[in-house]
């Protein structure tokens, strides 16, 4: 079994999430307290620094998802940001900004999220990770 990396320190107990409340509009839309991801063996968990906003979580706040979907919820498909905790195998470490699609974890809009390791990419970009929010989804859907 594999070791874990983690940040100096233990992550907090809590983290600030958009959270969709219900189905609606925009006031569905909470920042709210939630507990901060328990990292699964092979997932990492990344403190996101900035994130997209992808069409179908604009579905899924107006209530036009399919009926698995409930609610409250914490959206989130793309996002960028820094790695908090990893298998110490993954070749991640705490501190290196990635960027990732989050399948499977629907947590973007949060301070922290926990995603297979798979789906977190290393990437270069210094200080600007507030403007690369919205790179992946740009990349992924120009047709």
């Amino acid at each position: 079994m594999s070791q874990s990396t983690a940040t100096s320190g233990a992550a907090p107990a809590t983290m600030r999430a958009v959270v969709v409340t219900r189905p609606g509009g925009l006031d569905a839309l909470e920042i709210k307290d939630v507990p901060v991801p328990v990292r699964k063996p092979g997932w990492v968990r990344i403190k996101v620094k900035a994130f997209g906003v992808n069409e179908s979580e604009v579905t899924t706040r107006k209530g036009e998802s399919d009926a698995v979907v409930t609610y409250p919820r914490v959206p989130g498909i793309e996002g960028v940001g820094v790695v908090d905790e990893a298998d110490e195998d993954s070749g991640l470490r705490p501190g290196q900004q990635v960027a990732t699609m989050m399948g499977g974890s629907h947590r973007g809009r949060s301070h922290r999220d926990d995603l297979p390791t798979l789906n977190a990419r290393l990437i270069s970009l210094g200080e600007r990770l507030f403007g690369a929010g919205g790179l992946l989804r740009a990349a992924l859907t120009d047709r």
